[in-house]
């Protein structure tokens, strides 16, 4: 076996890899996670749920020495000491079952390219996701085995660098190991846990030193808790074992216990969005009776989607509220899901919200879709300061839809909060007289006629007075009592 990195010819263009720039913002568990749990949906068979594996190990270097010895030349080319002194390599081993394994072109790609994809639907759309393996490799470095269709199986490593000469050759970042499966049969039963008849992906990722399997779990509870509830991910970390029915043997988070209340409770109420709602960012009310009466609401939406040519589209969510206890009068952010993904800053950090919890999904329709073309490589959050010219070709004012979205869960918290004062006529009678019935002059038959100018004929013996509700102001309104 043996590393190849790619020469540099004399006039070909030198450049690195960016691509793990868009895996800062979240933490190291956090983006592997969301990576390899997202791929996995994505690749899911869809006869049972998908099943993730993850594991820790640490094996000697001489286990390690046909895999390592030959790329150890690249590493300290490129000033990268960690494998030195350890004695021992820890590996972070994830794997999913249930799914379709690296079927064709995927197969190249997730090895060999960089910001280059075959996926149309699904999470991912950018290519460049399998960056986070090597972001949180000490060597820029895993391993991936795979097996598909018929039992065919592959093994290969791959290796992200910088360009970086050695000796008169200069050579490109990407480096790449291809290794015959069937002469390393021990390796990977020692390595992964997938048998050679069992489809799906099986990725190692050596000197993955600053992971803990416990940051792992809770990354896997926070970002991935819908899929879990709604059985389509199973997960088993070390020796917990986390779907359904014990989730809530690992987190006591109040989204997650309102996410399990929406399986089990009647939908409260369903609200059409016509196009001048969200153009005019008008939000539908809550009624006084509904807000009385409950302490979770589930709220389902189905939203216009104007499209330049031909009907309108009709995109559906769902939004869960939940008041909290009042001894947990935290603020919390609000949890916007598009399908199955977690988008983490769909909302700026300013919209928290103290002593509610709430969860706003978007699933498996024209919105969702739309939403997922405007995410960021990290799908972190909805961009729409630079939209693709296809996407503007197709739909119309996507930057007012977008923010329409994004503070609909808001709204809704606020006239919870907000709730309307009850109405007392004694008090209001003595400000606010009812003139309806001024100015009129009063026929035989007991109806009015309005003149323009002429006195009351009738003042009733106790003056009607109008309702008057409390609304609270809210930045930004105009013309509101």
């Amino acid at each position: 076996m043996k590393w190849e990195f790619e020469e540099y010819k004399e006039d070909s263009t030198r450049q690195d890899s960016s691509s793990d720039k868009f895996f800062k913002e979240a933490s190291e568990s956090d983006s592997l996670i969301r990576e390899f749990i997202q791929n996995s949906l994505d690749a899911s068979n869809n006869s049972e749920a998908v099943k993730v594996v993850i594991n820790e190990q640490f094996l000697n270097k001489k286990e390690l020495k046909d895999f390592l010895t030959n790329l150890e030349p690249h590493l300290e080319e490129c000033e990268i000491q960690a494998h030195k002194d350890q004695k021992k390599v820890k590996f972070i081993i994830l794997e999913d079952f249930n799914t379709k394994g690296l079927e064709g072109k995927n197969k190249a790609n997730f090895f060999k390219a960089d910001n280059i994809t075959n996926k149309r639907e699904g999470g991912g759309s950018h290519g460049i996701g399998k960056a986070v393996f090597l972001a949180v490799s000490k060597i820029k470095t895993f391993f991936g085995y795979s097996v598909f269709d018929n039992n065919q199986s592959i093994f290969q490593g791959r290796a992200v660098l910088k360009s970086h000469s050695i000796g008169k050759y200069e050579y490109r970042p990407y480096g790449n190991l291809k290794i015959r499966v069937e002469n390393y049969t021990d390796f990977i039963s020692t390595l992964f846990k997938r048998k050679k008849t069992e489809k799906g992906l099986s990725v190692a990722i050596p000197y993955c030193d600053d992971i803990k399997i416990e940051d792992i779990k809770q990354s896997c509870l926070n970002q991935f808790y819908i899929s879990i509830i709604n059985e389509k991910l199973e997960i088993e970390i070390g020796d917990d074992k986390i779907n359904k029915n014990t989730i809530l043997d690992y987190t006591d988070s109040p989204k997650v216990s309102l996410a399990m209340d929406y399986e089990t409770s009647d939908r409260t109420k369903k609200y059409s969005i016509k196009k001048d709602d969200w153009k005019n960012l008008k939000f539908p009310e809550l009624t006084t009776d509904l807000i009385e009466q409950n302490s979770s609401f589930f709220l389902s939406f189905e939203i216009e989607l104007p499209i330049n040519q031909g009907a309108s589209e009709k995109g559906k969510a769902i939004l869960l509220i939940k008041k909290e206890e009042e001894n947990n009068d935290k603020s919390q952010p609000i949890d916007f899901w598009r399908d199955n993904l977690l988008i983490t800053e769909a909302i700026s950090k300013g919209k928290k919200q103290r002593g509610y919890s709430a969860i706003f999904i978007i699933s498996d329709n024209p919105l969702s879709r739309l939403l997922r073309a405007l995410e960021d490589p990290g799908h972190t959050r909805w961009q729409t300061g630079s939209i693709k010219p296809e996407v503007k070709e197709k739909y119309k004012n996507i930057r007012k839809l977008v923010d329409f979205v994004k503070r609909l869960p808001v709204e809704f918290i606020r006239q919870i909060k907000y709730r309307p004062m009850e109405q007392d006529s004694h008090f209001f009678s003595d400000y606010f007289p009812d003139v309806s019935s001024f100015g009129k002059k009063q026929t035989k038959e007991g109806s009015s006629d309005s003149h323009k100018g002429n006195k009351p004929s009738i003042i009733p013996e106790e003056p009607q007075f109008q309702n008057f509700v409390y609304k609270p102001h809210k930045k930004g309104d105009v013309d509101r009592p």
